[in-house]
């Protein structure tokens, strides 16, 4: 029994020490302080983050005119995304020249030293100085320009392609340029070597024109004759040779 009590009473002792020293060493609340607020943020389910909005395409549209055409191939404005291969078949366009013409214009090229038969042709931009009286929309039509009838040889020749943009509402005198959303493409014959490019519009239109012999002839593809004016322009795209 002594040896019991004995035992119980060390026990007792030992515990009243060690809760004095845990005290001792325990750093001292300050007088006042708030007891600390624990956050039950992290106990709670955490809210996924809502997805963004997923990024579409932009839809198809029509190719608009942009004024401010800069001629040469360093301003790189008649290009098309991604392809090193357009070149200027043509390239003379710049502000300037006579309002004097209005509607629809017709042009010939020569292409003679730009594709051969047989190549693929893909016509990709056009550059030209233009007004409009109202806003409209540009159709710009490829047609065969060799071996035709009239003293030009495009009379009675058939349309090749054709193109369409967009004239701006605001749209006053200057050199105006497009890349077509879609190419005009063709593979050369003997009666392409040479094209009329025909512009006509939906809006009221007005073009630059220059003296005969100046730069491009324009045509009349009815009669197969040459117009009394010519037209400067820059015409990019480019030739796949042929197998």
């Amino acid at each position: 029994m002594k040896v019991s009590i004995t035992l119980a009473f060390i026990a007792a002792t030992s515990l009243v020490g060690l809760q004095a020293q845990s005290q001792a060493q325990a750093p001292k609340a300050k007088v006042g302080a708030k007891a600390p607020k624990f956050s039950t943020q992290r106990l709670l389910p955490q809210k996924s983050a809502t997805p963004a909005p997923a990024v579409h395409p932009p839809a198809n549209h029509e190719a608009t005119l942009t004024p401010g055409y800069i001629m040469g191939p360093g301003s790189e404005l008649l290009s098309t995304d991604g392809d090193t291969n357009t070149v200027l078949f043509y390239d003379t366009e710049k502000n300037g020249g006579n309002l004097d013409p209005r509607g629809p214009f017709e042009v010939l090229f020569d292409a003679s030293t730009s594709w051969n038969v047989g190549d693929s042709v893909k016509i990709t931009g056009i550059a030209l100085s233009l007004r409009a009286g109202t806003s409209g929309t540009l159709t710009f039509e490829v047609r065969q320009g060799a071996g035709g009838t009239g003293n030009a040889s495009v009379g009675g020749l058939a349309s090749i392609g054709k193109a369409t943009a967009v004239f701006p509402t605001d749209g006053g005198p200057d050199a105006y340029y497009v890349n077509f959303d879609t190419p005009i493409s063709f593979v050369a014959d003997a009666h392409s070597t040479s094209i009329v490019i025909r512009v006509s519009s939906t809006g009221g239109l007005e073009f630059k024109a220059w003296p005969p012999e100046a730069y491009l002839p324009t045509v009349n593809t009815k009669t197969g004759d040459f117009a009394s004016y010519t037209v400067r322009l820059s015409l990019a795209g480019t030739v796949t040779p042929a197998p």
